[in-house]
């Protein structure tokens, strides 16, 4: 790949120091498959972090960037039957990121994209579940509601639940992703 051997093992520590890939015991390296009880962990970091970035933009946002928000919000209850799971997912995401920016607290909004990192294919995972997407859009109808009454409390609120709802929704996914004894 024209790379040499420095920048390679630094590109894989860096990696490895933010939960993207393990090494097996023969230093191989893989990428992460966390654990149920690492992701719920992670997710209940993240929901501390939107937290307190949702508390934050109450108090910092402009009225622009809620309305922007509140546009994606809407835009996902249209598309959520018929758009791609890969750019529903997306778009879920960048709701997030937009609330979490909205906080203009960099050091905050970088910790959360590390956090994101880790639980990404886990949540996407999760995402594919139409069967539980009209609870989650509601959980973010709650979230625009609160962020444009600037409700900090409510906000800090409805993102930790709606963090504690992922938790559950990735357990269901990847309980029914896993291949049965009747299956194999």
């Amino acid at each position: 790949m024209g790379i040499s051997r420095t920048p390679l093992r630094e590109a894989l520590w860096i990696l490895e120091s933010e939960g993207l890939i393990e090494y097996s015991a023969t230093r191989r390296p893989h990428v992460a498959d966390p654990s149920l009880d690492e992701i719920a962990n992670n997710l209940d970091d993240i929901g501390a972090l939107e937290a307190l970035a949702g508390e934050l933009a109450c108090e910092r946002a402009a009225a622009g960037e809620i309305e922007r928000i509140r546009d994606l919000c809407q835009e996902m209850q249209i598309g959520s039957d018929t758009l791609p799971a890969l750019e529903f997912f997306g778009w879920d995401m960048e709701f997030h990121k937009r609330i979490v920016k909205a906080s203009r607290n960099p050091p905050l909004i970088e910790t959360h994209h590390q956090y994101n990192a880790r639980v990404w294919r886990a949540r996407f995972i999760s995402s594919r579940m139409r069967t539980r997407r009209r609870g989650t859009l509601q959980q973010h109808v709650d979230i625009v509601s609160a962020l444009a009454a600037r409700n900090a409390e409510g906000m800090g609120r409805a993102l930790r639940c709606h963090m504690k709802t992922a938790v559950g929704n990735i357990a269901l996914a990847l309980q029914q992703s896993e291949p049965t004894e009747d299956s194999s």
